[in-house]
């Protein structure tokens, strides 16, 4: 995905399911959080009467294991050369710009306030929602070309209105469309020296999310399907620097992307760009705040919900990735997950949903 048409049916779609999604919930009334919820898993983070540290050796060691399965053998006793230097400096500067570069980043849809302002006012109808999606001829096709597969439709009649696909699609349905039609061309990168990145990435992606989503539903603590959706958005900043740096890179032509200049990279400037689309997309204080708090590394017990949850999402996910491929030891993973303040039944919960689904992968 290349083109700048591209992006922007892509955008669109995303925007468009994320709406749908999250409508669906508010009508369906599903999941919703009770005071013990709320407590409960508030306690299982602050029993011990320590902060969480929000990284430690063994999430690091974790961290670096997922880098090395999608970058290859890291050298880190090499230091960057000054070309390698120069180019990272020189990406920092380029970054702010590069956000309104269509190349790198998908455009925000300019129905995406009128959507939000829909999605938070819980009197808004299913009508209101549709009037607004139905601005857009490309989304409301996609939606009910979904809707009249075979999967979806049940009877002889086909689906010919917007509100009728959405009541068929449902919750999964949207999801599935969102992570495997939409989200999916985004993690990829054309094959060269790393061309294991884009699979395996895009595996830790979707298991983070499923497992964002799980642990959302199991607490209480966040809506499902807004946790599923951030998590996949937020690990998008990985593609769109490697994408970056291998064209500025075109213009330094000493500076050799190595694994441990992508993996600078990335640490220096994953999170500003989750920043940038978060803020040019207008997606609210909460996803904001979550990016925040994981950049300032904040105590996992004293992390907003939004935060912990996308936190927490990742950690089962990547190290279940990990396991799958014989990087990572289950019980050394299992341990991690207690050190960082979840409980056993939670642990159990999260961690056989993840590791079933990663060995079912085609990565596998």
């Amino acid at each position: 995905m290349n083109t700048v048409s591209e992006w922007g049916v892509l955008a669109g779609g995303i925007l468009g399911v994320f709406a749908l999604g999250v409508f669906i919930l508010k009508r369906q009334k599903k999941e919703v959080p009770t005071n013990n919820n709320k407590k409960n898993e508030r306690d299982e983070k602050t029993s011990s009467g320590q902060d969480i540290v929000f990284q430690c050796q063994r999430s690091t060691a974790l961290k670096i294991a997922m880098y090395q399965l999608a970058l290859g053998e890291i050298n880190f006793q090499q230091p960057l050369t000054s070309n390698q230097v120069a180019l990272i400096k020189n990406i920092a500067k380029e970054l702010p710009r590069s956000v309104k570069n269509e190349k790198y980043f998908p455009r925000r849809p300019q129905l995406l306030p009128q959507l939000l302002r829909i999605m938070r006012d819980d009197k808004s109808s299913v009508k209101d929602l549709t009037n607004v999606l139905s601005q857009d001829p490309v989304l409301t096709g996609n939606v009910i070309k979904m809707a009249n597969s075979s999967y979806y439709r049940s009877g002889v009649k086909a689906v010919d209105s917007i509100e009728r696909a959405v009541v068929l699609l449902g919750e999964q349905g949207l999801r599935s469309l969102m992570s495997a039609t939409i989200m999916h061309p985004v993690f990829y990168v054309p094959e060269g020296a790393f061309k294991d990145f884009s699979r395996f990435y895009w595996s830790q992606a979707v298991l983070a999310a499923e497992a964002s989503k799980h642990y959302a539903e199991s607490t209480g603590s966040y809506d499902s399907f807004s946790a599923h959706f951030f998590s996949l958005l937020t690990s998008i900043s990985y593609t769109v620097l490697l994408r970056l740096a291998a064209d500025f890179q075109r213009s330094h032509s000493n500076a050799e992307l190595s694994p441990l200049f992508l993996v600078k990279v990335f640490e220096s400037h994953s999170l500003e760009v989750s920043k940038f689309i978060a803020t040019d997309w207008k997606l609210g204080e909460d996803v904001l705040l979550a990016l925040q708090q994981t950049r300032k590394k904040t105590s996992v017990n004293k992390m907003g919900s939004l935060a912990r949850t996308l936190y927490y999402g990742r950690l089962v996910g990547t190290a279940a990735l990990l396991c799958s491929q014989g990087a990572r030891d289950e019980q050394e993973s299992l341990e991690l997950l207690k050190d960082k303040g979840l409980s056993e039944s939670m642990i159990k919960t999260l961690w056989a949903q993840a590791i079933k689904q990663a060995k079912e992968s085609e990565l596998t």
